[in-house]
């Protein structure tokens, strides 16, 4: 139904018209018998009636257009192409939710982008609970040598690398460093790089490697480098940088 006609917009003004003429009759000329009463009251319930419905269907027309809208704004947000948005407004409402569902998955995403960025600029460290538990499990082992690197020039990994040694020689080992190297390379690694050089004890990296694998600290066993000739005998702990 349209409002943009001359018909329906007069409909509401005619019925209050001829309310306010019969109200005036019912004032100068009150009905001399019951039925004329009766046509009266008929007339004015008629009128009124339509009167009241005119106005509740202008009042919804007038609602119906900021409603209908709203679709081609979420058509739109949705990024519904022009000819896919004759096809309804439930194939809008689909795409719409859609939508929303992948603007979700990528929000998700980039919370966890932006977690992985906070735990490089915050840097690796083992937390001190965790360090405590280390150190008691490495102290039960008695006193080992451990020769502790960090790649040459990176401040993160001489920091981590520093906190090893500090665990190591709270739990009464022989830790040496941490010194900054080159020689096993520069490629990025995220937990201790652990080399095990001919003729040494491999009680030591055995004890290692299983107080990392307990205590949940990122580590790979590394094959010793051709040509570096590192402390004989000495476990190798190096921290590169980080990925």
């Amino acid at each position: 139904m349209s409002w943009d006609g001359t018909v329906f917009p007069w409909l509401a003004i005619l019925a209050v018209a001829v309310l306010a003429l019969l109200a005036l009759m019912e004032a100068l000329f009150p009905p001399s018998t019951m039925l004329a009463r009766r046509s009266r009251i008929a007339a004015a319930a008629v009128f009124g009636s339509l009167a009241f419905v005119v106005t509740i269907l202008r009042q919804l027309e007038a609602h119906e257009g900021p409603r209908a809208a709203l679709w081609p704004r979420l058509a739109e947000s949705a990024g519904i192409s022009a000819p896919q948005r004759t096809a309804g407004r439930a194939a809008i409402l689909e795409h719409a939710i859609a939508r929303l569902n992948a603007l979700r998955d990528e929000k998700e995403a980039l919370r966890v982008e932006v977690a992985v960025l906070e735990k490089k600029v915050e840097g690796r460290s083992i937390g001190s609970g965790t360090a405590a538990k280390l150190e008691a499990y490495l102290a039960h082992s008695g006193s080992r040598e451990v020769a502790v690197t960090s790649l040459s020039g990176d401040a993160e990994a001489y920091r981590y690398a520093n906190e090893i040694v500090d665990i190591l020689k709270k739990a009464g080992w022989k830790a040496a460093g941490p010194e900054a190297t080159m020689i096993f390379g520069s490629a990025p690694a995220m937990g201790i790089n652990l080399y095990v050089p001919q003729k040494t004890d491999a009680d030591t990296a055995n004890i290692l490697t299983s107080a990392f694998t307990r205590f949940d600290i990122p580590y790979e066993s590394r094959v010793m480098p051709s040509g570096t000739v590192p402390e004989p005998g000495v476990v190798q702990l190096f921290i590169s940088r980080m990925p």
